[in-house]
């Protein structure tokens, strides 16, 4: 397989993808691109820049996020079972109702993102830098938060973060 090209860019281009599974979007920066209903197990993203995006509904489980900077993108009732979020950067993101179950979450930063009435049971969020976030609603259960910080954080009923 060859390697990516660093920098790629795909803008408001139409994705035709036979298998879209394992689909490597690593180093590139994607602007304005509508993945919604999209099935993209195990995709890569490392290192990928993602602007305006939407993947409402998309399919992502399994997909990894190492180092992204993912801004002001969308994943309504998006699946994300099992991803992984390496120091990725995610800023004003909605999750909203998104299926997060068992997904890791590890040295990010985390700033003015909702996650209201996502299902999180059994996500690891692990030294990570959390600001301005809505958890509200959100489904706890085996949910695990270690280390970092966290302001203006609204955390789901019952839910204590104690850094």
């Amino acid at each position: 397989m060859t390697e990516p090209a660093a920098q790629l860019t795909v803008e408001q281009v139409e994705l035709r993808l036979d298998d879209p599974s394992g689909v490597n979007f690593a180093k590139t920066v994607v602007t304005g691109f509508d993945f919604s209903g999209r099935e993209l197990f195990d995709a890569r993203f490392d290192g990928a820049k993602l602007l305006d995006c939407r993947f409402d509904g998309a399919t992502l489980s399994g997909a990894q996020f190492i180092t992204s900077t993912l801004t002001n993108c969308s994943f309504v009732g998006a699946t994300l079972v099992k991803c992984s979020f390496y120091m990725a950067t995610i800023s004003e993101c909605d999750f909203g109702q998104a299926k997060l179950a068992r997904s890791e979450w590890m040295r990010s930063t985390l700033s003015k993102t909702s996650y209201r009435d996502a299902d999180l049971s059994g996500a690891i969020i692990d030294t990570c830098r959390m600001e301005e976030l809505s958890l509200e609603g959100a489904v706890s259960t085996r949910l695990t938060v270690d280390g970092g910080s966290s302001k203006n954080v609204r955390w789901p009923d019952g839910f204590r973060f104690e850094p």
